[in-house]
C-alpha cells in the first residue's frame, strides 16, 4: 500500500510540473542513453554495458537529425575471462508526437551504426554495420531537460555474422534553445 501511495503521488508531482518542452525548429539536443542487458552470442552467455551520446538539431518542429557514438563493453558471465568491445558513430532521425508544450511525449527514431568489434580474447577484430529503430516516451523536468525510457531493436550484420538485439534504454537530453 505504502509503494502504491508513493507511486500514485510521483505521477500527480510529474504531470502537475509546467515545464515545455523546447523540440522546436532550430534548437539543438545533447545527450544520450545507456542500458546494461545479458544476451547470448555463439553459444556464450555475456553482460553487456552500453553508453551512446548523442547530438542532433531540429530541421523542424518535432523532427531532429544528429549523430552519435556508441561504446559496448561485453564480458562474459561465466568464469572465464572472455572481454570485448563494440565502438561505432552513426546519424539517426526522430520525431516526436505530440505537441511541443507537452511535459510528457513519445517519439520514434531509426538509425545506423558502423562499428568496430574487438575481441580481447581471441585478439580479433571486425567491422559491422547497425541498423536500428527506437521508440520510447520522455519526460520534461524543465523546459531544457528531459529523461527517456525507450525500447530498441537493432539488426547487425558483417560477413562473418548477423545478430538482432531488443534492449531497453535509460535516456537523459538537454534541449538548447535558439537565441
Amino acid at each position: 500500500m505504502k509503494t502504491y501511495f508513493l507511486l500514485t503521488s510521483l505521477v500527480i508531482v510529474l504531470f502537475s510540473l509546467t515545464a515545455n518542452s523546447q523540440i522546436t525548429k532550430g534548437n539543438w539536443m545533447v545527450g544520450g542513453d545507456g542500458s546494461y542487458y545479458r544476451h547470448t552470442y555463439n553459444g556464450v552467455s555475456l553482460i553487456s554495458f552500453s553508453i551512446n551520446p548523442d547530438i542532433g538539431y531540429f530541421i523542424k518542429d518535432k523532427l531532429v537529425i544528429g549523430s552519435n557514438l556508441n561504446y559496448i563493453y561485453y564480458a562474459s558471465s561465466e568464469r572465464s575471462t572472455s572481454t570485448s568491445r563494440t565502438i561505432g558513430a552513426g546519424v539517426f532521425t526522430r520525431y516526436y508526437f505530440l505537441k511541443p508544450q507537452k511535459i510528457f511525449n513519445l517519439f520514434s527514431q531509426i538509425h545506423y551504426n558502423y562499428n568496430n568489434f574487438k575481441s580481447y580474447t581471441a585478439s580479433s577484430s571486425s567491422n559491422f554495420h547497425k541498423y536500428g529503430v527506437k521508440s520510447g516516451a520522455v519526460v520534461f523536468f524543465t523546459d531544457n531537460v528531459g529523461l527517456e525510457l525507450s525500447l530498441q531493436y537493432d539488426y547487425s550484420s558483417s560477413k562473418s555474422f548477423t545478430s538482432t538485439y531488443l534492449i531497453g534504454n535509460i535516456g537523459f537530453h538537454i534541449h538548447l534553445e535558439k537565441k
